[in-house]
């Protein structure tokens, strides 16, 4: 399942990030990898907010859409 068809409060692990390099390094940075649990606060059409090690990230669609996970 992709992240952009997650539903809010759906607890998750990533399983694959399909991005630029530059774009998995900085998700890297901030907690959001691979096999990293997650919680989605809020899917807005695609749009994600993500709970990460008690930090908030909010990721576009085109992001969102290259992220493999599985609910947990």
């Amino acid at each position: 399942m992709l992240l952009s068809d997650c539903k809010d409060g759906q607890n998750i692990e990533i399983l694959k990030i399909d991005a630029e390099n530059i774009t998995k390094k900085r998700l890297e940075l901030l907690g959001f990898s691979v096999g990293e649990k997650v919680s989605v606060a809020k899917n807005s059409f695609g749009s994600v907010l993500v709970i990460v090690s008690g930090k908030m990230l909010a990721l576009g669609k085109a992001v969102s859409d290259g992220v493999e996970v599985k609910c947990v």
